[in-house]
């Protein structure tokens, strides 16, 4: 052997010994060793499948366990921006004094140009609408309104009612070409309720009677005289009774219109909030007048007039 093979054989043996052992290692251990702060730890086995851990073969704490983050979930885009004729005309809200919302108000409003400031919450055949908008809506449970179309810029006025407070009319106001035109709270305040019974001649109830909130001067403040028509506040019961609210304190009327019977106006007057009971009215029986009325556009002809003949 000459001096060459020897120098050579001594790195062959040394090269082919680290590879027994690193052969021997992998054989005998069952995952990848890591060493801690204080030496070397026990072989963490890693199994097909599963996520990494820091732990031990020996298991750990799992409150020291953290899971991989997940993929951040896409976020919807927001919707489209409402075009602005297809915004609320109109918005506000109807609350009490205290300003606590009331919820099913109803909420009429008209803009444009009325000879006649009649109350828009009257009877809908006696509004005039062929010069003036009328829109209605009810408070939902936040006591919020809205309206559209159509409401059009210019004047505005309101008629504002809920059950156990007065109704409040609201004059002068401008509806603005802004769309939504917000009013704010709309404040009411207690109110009065009449509870009672309509009877016949004879002391029979007498069911499907409407009651209506007279319009005259002095009444909820009136300023105009509409003999025969009124503002619908509710109807009798099949045995007479009734229950209306929605009227202010101080003097008040009711019409009373029952197809069979005489149409009879009531007065009374109340001093503060609250209810009225006992009211007791006597319908007489009326004539049946057949006949038809001409002259009205289509558009306007209406049923079940109401008339009146004075003696």
């Amino acid at each position: 052997m000459g001096p060459s093979m020897r120098s050579t054989l001594p790195l062959l043996l040394l090269a082919l010994a680290a590879t027994v052992a690193g052969l021997w290692f992998v054989a005998q251990g069952e995952g990848v060793r890591a060493a801690g702060p204080t030496g070397p730890v026990s072989p963490v086995p890693v199994t097909p499948g599963a996520g990494l851990s820091a732990a031990g073969a020996g298991g750990a704490d799992p409150s020291t366990r953290r899971a991989l983050p997940r993929p951040h979930e896409p976020v919807p885009p927001p919707p489209p921006a409402a075009a602005p004729d297809q915004l609320p005309r109109l918005t506000g809200r109807v609350v009490d004094g205290e300003g606590s919302p009331l919820s099913g108000a109803s909420v009429v409003a008209a803009t444009g140009w009325a000879w006649m400031q009649v109350p828009l919450d009257m009877e809908d055949d006696g509004v005039d609408q062929r010069w003036q908008q009328v829109g209605r809506a009810e408070t939902d449970a936040g006591g919020r309104f809205a309206l559209g179309d159509p409401l059009v810029p210019g004047p505005l006025r309101l008629a504002v009612r809920a059950g156990g407070y007065a109704p409040r009319y609201v004059e002068g106001w401008r509806l603005s070409e802004e769309r939504p035109h917000d009013v704010g709270d709309v404040a009411l305040e207690p109110g009065v309720t009449l509870v009672g019974r309509v009877i016949d001649r004879g002391g029979s109830g007498v069911g499907g009677v409407r009651l209506l909130q007279t319009i005259e001067r002095g009444v909820a403040g009136q300023t105009v005289n509409v003999p025969g028509r009124g503002v619908p506040l509710g109807m009798t019961d099949d045995t007479g009774a009734f229950r209306v609210s929605g009227l202010a304190v101080g003097p008040w009327g009711l019409l009373l219109d029952s197809p069979a019977h005489q149409v009879r106006e009531e007065h009374g007057r109340t001093e503060a909030p609250g209810s009225q009971e006992g009211l007791l009215f006597v319908l007489q029986g009326g004539d049946e007048i057949t006949g038809r009325v001409v002259g009205l556009p289509a558009a306007r002809a209406v049923g079940g007039a109401r008339g009146r003949a004075p003696p």
